[in-house]
């Protein structure tokens, strides 16, 4: 029988790429989206690769009653949570509106998890968790963590370590930078902003085998 996962935004370009991946390893993926930063059109790039549409649900997720019936639905072996807003210039202008959709939202999902016993989740982090360096040197899991130079930073890190305070199989990553896979170009132009590209990743586990839970 097939996994089931459950993916928060996986429009964007990078997580499409995650769907495919999956769905490609005999996965079954159920995605939830608001759309704010992404749109519909990589649909299309899925189907296209795969040759099916996957399931898919456009929801906030602030709205749990929404997420429940998402929940109740299926029966999940693991979460792949991408959903928050992520640019960082917009987080200094909109810290408010940053820590109640990243935080609020999240924390909301975690509590769907709980309540029907989901205990496996890859979390997507941020670079900016550490210290800002000034070496030209990659970040790594050892550098100072918690001097967020911005309020999107902020709200990764406080969620990384809410997560570590659940008891729950986490697989965090961190990453900046970014390529483009040309095989994959119908994502990239189905975004809204330039912002969604495929990192250079830093992983703080075995991310290889979290892919099989």
């Amino acid at each position: 029988m097939k996994k089931t996962i459950l993916i928060t935004w996986w429009t964007g370009y990078i997580w499409s790429h995650a769907v495919v991946a999956f769905e490609q390893a005999w996965y079954k993926t159920v995605i939830v989206d608001n759309l704010v930063n992404s749109s519909k059109k990589s649909l299309d790039g899925i189907k296209n690769i795969l040759g099916y549409q996957v399931d898919f649900f456009e929801l906030d997720l602030r709205d749990k009653e929404a997420l429940r019936e998402v929940f109740q639905k299926y029966e999940f072996d693991g979460v792949l949570h991408f959903a928050g807003l992520k640019a960082v210039w917009e987080s200094c202008q909109k810290p408010l509106e940053y820590f109640d959709n990243n935080i609020n939202g999240s924390v909301l999902l975690f509590e769907l998890m709980q309540e029907f016993l989901v205990k496996n989740i890859i979390f997507s982090s941020s670079a900016t968790v550490y210290k800002v360096k000034n070496d030209g040197n990659w970040y790594t899991e050892t550098d100072e963590v918690w001097a967020c130079s911005n309020p999107y930073g902020t709200t990764k890190f406080l969620l990384e370590n809410i997560l570590k305070e659940k008891n729950i199989d986490l697989i965090s990553i961190a990453y900046h930078s970014e390529s483009l896979l040309p095989q994959f170009d119908t994502f990239a132009q189905s975004l809204i902003t330039n912002e969604q590209q495929l990192p250079c990743m830093v992983l703080n586990s075995k991310l290889a085998s979290a892919l099989y839970f």
